[in-house]
C-alpha cells in the first residue's frame, strides 16, 4: 500500500493513529538503513508524542534527507517531508561510490605513521564534502566510532 497521510503528524499535530503508523514503518526503514543517525526502530504504537521517539526520527529525517536546518518535527498531509518519506531509502551512483570508497579506506586502516583519531576526522571531512553527505553521514559515522571500540 502506497504512503499517504490523511492529517499531520508529529509534534503539536492530530495524529491519527493509523497516520502516526504510516510514518513509523517509512521511518522504520530510513533507520535501518541507518541513513537518520544510531536511532532505535520505532515501536509501531500509532503514538506520536512531542518528545517522543516518532518525533525525534521525523526532525532527523527532516534534517538529514530533507536538509532542513531547524525541522519542526511535523509532516503535514501534502508537505515537502511526507513526500520525500513517500520514498524508500535510496543512494545515488556517487553516494555509493563514495560508501564503497569510505568502506574499503576503513578496512585497511590508517596508513603507517598516520595517527587513528587523525585518519577518522579525515574520513569524516570527506563525508562533509561528499554530493550529499546527508545520506551517508549516518553509515560512515557509525563505522568511523566503532572502528574506535
Amino acid at each position: 500500500m502506497p504512503f499517504s497521510l490523511t492529517d499531520s503528524v508529529g509534534a503539536g499535530c492530530k495524529n491519527n493513529k493509523a497516520d502516526v503508523e504510516a510514518v513509523q514503518t517509512q521511518l522504520n526503514k530510513y533507520i535501518h538503513a541507518q541513513l537518520l543517525g544510531p536511532l532505535e526502530l520505532l515501536p509501531i504504537n500509532g503514538k506520536a508524542t512531542s518528545s517522543g521517539a516518532t518525533v525525534k526520527a521525523i526532525k532527523e529525517f527532516q534534517k538529514r534527507v530533507c536538509g532542513m536546518t531547524n525541522p519542526d518535527g511535523k509532516i503535514s498531509k501534502d508537505g515537502t517531508t511526507s513526500q520525500k518519506l513517500a520514498n524508500d531509502p535510496h543512494m545515488t551512483p556517487m553516494q555509493a561510490a563514495i560508501l564503497a570508497y569510505s568502506l574499503k579506506a576503513l578496512a585497511f586502516g590508517p596508513p603507517a605513521g598516520i595517527p587513528a583519531d587523525l585518519w577518522s576526522r579525515a574520513l569524516k571531512n570527506l563525508l562533509s564534502h561528499s554530493g550529499d553527505a546527508r545520506l551517508l553521514q549516518g553509515h560512515l559515522l557509525t563505522l568511523i566510532d566503532f572502528r574506535k571500540i
